[in-house]
């Protein structure tokens, strides 16, 4: 997105323009994001050009059992109906945007894209000035509540929360008979047991609330001793308070319980950022001596995790696209998909607990993964030679620099318009890998 565009709107992407990590894992959902794992190289062979296809939902393979020291919530006697599907305000616009220029764009750079704020209903603004106020949300803490993840005493408790975490997530993986070698790379190199491995930051940054996995940097942001072999996680304080208020408004408890659900919040972050670590773990694992600390060490690796789920892939825009944005779609389907299973397992949820979680957290937003999905197979239809991780520039500059807004629209539409250079993330946090899949994904793993 060009610096000159960008500085027609002041407020829009200073503070919300980050906030588009938010929208991408859902303005309603759990899911986070760890963009700096991912190479903007070509990744690994993953074929291109797939057309990708959301599942039937389905249940994944009955959780393993593992001992710990962890209260379960276990509780038969809740009621479970299923939800309405929510009306994703992102999805609403992708479609809306597709659906125009299919009729009246040909898929050229050098030919304008004649869009207008006229092309959307009232009730279109309507939806993604809702979806601004929530992406605005997500980053406060209710100053009420402030005293449950802001003070030192909480911050110890939730640092404690984090490390019973990590080993409850090694337990699981002995359980699922995962490969001794992956684990143990995991656990004493990838992810290692020392504390700055694992960091709760309670600084309120209004555009820097996401938690999220990293490499291991120095004071200049370096990547230290080029060894990107090794991670660390960060869990904010504002990330951990939202998945909180979302496990409560989940209703999977009988009664609310601040401290029971802010460390459910805190181990089901945890459990899908690891998944990030098993996924270079493996990489490391079965690369040769010479790459395993390589960024791209799965180029080299004969084995990885970005091979299981390539069904899901989708075209992007070239080879350099297809398999820079596939692997994050599928990482990151994984990730979702073993930490909500392993969260499952540790509370030892009843199967009416596992249906409200289901149906809140994953089955509602399913047709919004769908319609994403049939929007890019039908962008790619119509302009098979335009990337579509180009649309989001040249929307910016044909379409919105031009629209006079006021300041709440033109927030909102620069946010909805942003989403569209995180759409692999945004349809993985809305599909799921079928029950098969599942069995095939711990199979690989052994």
């Amino acid at each position: 997105m060009g610096i000159k565009i960008l500085q027609l709107f002041t407020k829009s992407l200073t503070i919300f323009g980050i906030l588009i990590l938010l929208v991408s894992a859902g303005i309603y959902g759990l899911l986070k994001s760890n963009w700096n794992l991912f190479d903007t190289e070509a990744l690994n062979d993953l074929p291109s050009g797939y057309v990708g296809v959301t599942p039937t939902p389905e249940v994944a393979p009955t959780p393993v059992t593992i001992q710990t020291a962890v209260e379960s919530i276990y509780n038969e006697n809740l009621s479970y109906v299923s939800s309405d599907n929510v009306i994703v305000p992102e999805v609403s616009y992708f479609e809306r945007v597709v659906d125009k220029l299919v009729r009246s764009w040909n898929g050229s750079e050098e030919v304008e894209i004649r869009l207008s704020i006229k092309d959307f209903t009232d009730e279109d603004l309507s939806l993604y000035r809702e979806g601004l106020v929530d992406s605005e949300a997500i980053c406060k803490i209710p100053e009420s509540l402030q005293p449950r993840f802001l003070t030192p005493e909480s911050q110890n408790a939730v640092s404690k929360t984090m490390q019973s975490a990590r080993n409850e997530y090694l337990l699981y993986l002995k359980a699922r008979e995962v490969n001794q070698a992956y684990i143990s790379e995991l656990e004493s190199n990838t992810i290692d047991s020392e504390d700055t491995r694992l960091a709760y930051t309670t600084t309120l940054v209004p555009s820097d609330c996401l938690s999220y996995t990293d490499f291991i940097r120095d004071e200049r942001n370096d990547v230290i001793n080029n060894d990107f072999s090794k991670l660390r996680i960060v869990l904010t304080a504002q990330d951990v308070a939202y998945t909180s208020s979302t496990i409560s408004q989940s209703k999977i408890l009988a009664t609310d319980n601040l401290e029971t659900t802010r460390d459910i919040a805190v181990r089901l972050i945890i459990y899908k950022q690891m998944t990030f670590g098993l996924e270079r773990a493996v990489d490391t694992v079965n690369a040769p001596d010479k790459n395993k600390k390589d960024r791209d060490s799965y180029q080299n690796a004969t084995k990885s995790m970005r091979n299981i789920g390539i069904k899901h892939s989708l075209s992007w825009g070239g080879v350099l696209y297809d398999k820079s944005q596939n692997a994050e779609l599928i990482l990151r389907m994984q990730s979702n998909m073993i930490g909500n299973e392993i969260l499952q397992s540790v509370y030892k949820f009843s199967d009416v607990q596992k249906e409200i979680f289901n149906d809140f957290f994953i089955e509602r937003f399913l047709n919004s993964g769908q319609k994403l999905v049939d929007s890019v197979n039908n962008f790619n239809k119509a302009f098979p030679k335009y990337p579509i991780m180009n649309l989001e520039t040249k929307l910016v500059s044909d379409f919105i620099a031009k629209q006079s807004l006021d300041d709440v629209n033109k927030r909102a539409i620069l946010l909805m318009n942003s989403s569209l250079d995180f759409l692999a993330n945004n349809i993985a946090d809305k599909t799921i890998l079928t029950s098969d899949e599942m069995k095939e994904l711990w199979e690989y793993l052994r």
